[in-house]
């Protein structure tokens, strides 16, 4: 199960503001069994709105988040991830956090880069074999090992409505309306209006055509 830290949050009351707000999120590795840091969230000031365990509700101003990917293999590294935005609302019972104003996420050590007004970040639990890390929608039994499944946090970013993505390696321009990519903003589906630079200056100002049809794509 999925932990929210909430050092000072439960020292105070609901609808009571303060400043300087964070808060981690941790659950257990289905392989070692050891607590890690999925999301480390922070605010300039946070209203909380339900404290219940496990349901908390904030509103907050000022966000700053960062969450790490999901290893791609055995030796792949994890890719950190930040976002920030004008004010978010974070619900722990839906597992999201909604931003709005100013949407910046950002990959530091790509450089990839996405723009938004709005965006929605959630953390999907889905469940793994802590031996083959084959994946289910269910908890239950392993089909192969027959080992228990245990459940593991996955996150994917949607931006609903416009949004612009550039890149530096190759540089690479991305623009269109409702996108929904995986956690390391690496495949994406563009529901309308996707258009694509792959040559030339990142910040072209081209228009998309009208009425694009959607596509899934790869930065």
């Amino acid at each position: 199960m999925v932990a929210v830290v909430l050092l000072l949050l439960l020292q105070v009351q609901a609808n009571q503001p303060f400043k300087d707000w964070k808060i981690q999120r941790r659950e257990p590795n289905p392989k070692t069994g050891q607590q890690e840091i999925i999301a480390f969230i922070e605010g300039d000031e946070a209203l909380p709105l339900n404290t219940t365990r496990e349901k908390e509700l904030v509103d907050i101003k000022g966000l700053r988040l960062r969450y790490f990917t999901e290893p791609k293999g055995p030796l792949k590294p994890s890719e950190e991830v930040r976002l920030r935005s004008d004010t978010a609302r974070l619900d722990n019972e839906k597992d999201r956090v909604d931003l709005v104003g100013h949407v910046h996420v950002e990959k530091p050590e790509s450089g990839t880069t996405m723009d938004a007004p709005e965006a929605i970040l959630f953390f999907k639990k889905r469940f793994v074999c802590p031996v083959d890390d084959r994946r289910a929608e269910k908890p239950g039994k392993c089909p192969a090992c027959g080992a228990d499944l245990k459940p593991r946090t996955f996150t994917t970013l949607e931006a609903p409505k416009t949004f612009e993505m550039n890149k530096l390696e190759p540089v690479t321009r991305l623009t269109g309306e409702a996108l929904t990519a995986n956690d390391d903003i690496r495949t994406m589906r563009v529901e309308r209006n996707g258009f694509l630079i792959t040559t030339g200056n990142p910040l072209s100002t081209a228009p998309p055509p009208p009425g694009a049809k959607p596509a899934i794509t790869e930065m």
